[in-house]
């Protein structure tokens, strides 16, 4: 997600299959422009305009994925413009370690 300032904000979702992958990617198309001209910083406002467009479709699944594609690449947009981590305008840290996560490799699922 680019803003017209040019900053950029990274969110991050995939599925198994290359065919499912291409499902994300047109919703994605469709989310980005519902939400262009869009103020970038109104996360929560956005977060549910989003989120209510999909309502029919239920509370899980590809629709529920791209919206928090899009709610990630906008905290990673709030980072950014304010010089910080996302982890403090969250509120901190709250823990010293976490556990890490591996996805497997998608090449043995397509």
């Amino acid at each position: 997600m680019t803003t017209d300032e040019g900053v950029s904000g990274w969110g991050e979702i995939t599925t198994t299959t290359k065919l499912a992958n291409r499902a994300l990617c047109t919703i994605l198309r469709q989310i980005g422009a519902a939400v262009t001209g869009e103020d970038p910083a109104r996360i929560e406002y956005l977060w549910h305009k989003i989120f209510r467009s999909f309502t029919y479709m239920g509370s899980r699944g590809a629709a529920v994925e791209c919206v928090s594609a899009i709610d990630i690449a906008l905290w990673d947009l709030r980072g950014k413009v304010l010089g910080k981590p996302i982890y403090e305008l969250l509120g901190g840290p709250v823990r010293d370690e976490i556990a890490l996560y591996t996805h497997p490799n998608q090449a043995k699922f397509t």
